[in-house]
């Protein structure tokens, strides 16, 4: 009875090892073997004391062993080919996009800000270029309207200063002009006033005590 299954044993561990991988076929292989070791060693025993028809059976048992684990390894070895292969489209597949995505990207962030990624397709990788163009075409437009802007900023400057430079120069004349209209002004004055104050002094001293009011209207 157990070795009745031999091929269904087989496709038992191949499909644990599609499923959940190598150790686990492995663990697999080495639980369902287990009773035919059991076997063997019972067998084994009977042999040493003699029993002929025990040793035919551990025989056929040992033979059995020998085909089950061979065809176990091809199940394995079968699909880690088919694995292998299934990885090597996948990846024929995916390289070329990967490798625009790749380019795309960093031409992007060199400054190459109207660079776009080209995949056709409706995969996975076509909408993640998709999505990096419509981010790029966002970037692009949010820069052209940062150049507007500075550009407007710019020329606001330049009007600014231009109108600050025409009232500076229109107050320094008038700076100019206060500076001689005083300046003329202060020396017509200084000649009179000196007069003045010397014709004052001198009536001061000619008073004498007894000048009474007129040495106030001196002072």
């Amino acid at each position: 009875r157990l070795f009745a299954n031999g091929g269904a044993i087989v496709r038992q561990v191949d499909a644990q090892w599609q499923s959940q991988g190598s150790i686990a076929a492995l663990k697999e292989i080495q639980q369902l073997s287990a009773p035919y070791f059991t076997l063997v060693g019972i067998a084994t025993g009977e042999i040493r004391a003699g029993n002929d028809h025990v040793r035919s059976a551990a025989q056929r048992a040992r033979d059995m062993q020998r085909f089950v684990l061979p065809a176990a390894s091809v199940g394995v070895l079968l699909s880690l080919l088919a694995s292998g292969l299934l990885l090597g489209v996948i990846l024929f597949r995916l390289s070329p996009g990967l490798r625009a995505l790749e380019e795309g990207a960093h031409a992007f962030g060199g400054g190459e800000v109207r660079s776009r990624i080209r995949i056709k397709g409706r995969d996975e990788l076509a909408q993640v270029a998709h999505a990096f163009n419509g981010m790029a075409d966002q970037i692009e437009a949010q820069r052209r309207a940062l150049e507007g802007t500075a550009n407007a900023l710019e020329a606001a400057v330049t009007e600014r200063t231009r109108e600050l430079k025409a009232a500076h120069a229109s107050l320094a004349s008038v700076d100019q002009r206060r500076r001689i209209f005083f300046a003329e002004i202060g020396h017509e004055l200084r000649t009179p006033i000196t007069i003045i104050q010397g014709e004052a002094q001198l009536a001061l001293r000619h008073a004498g005590p007894d000048g009474g009011a007129n040495i106030d209207s001196f002072e």
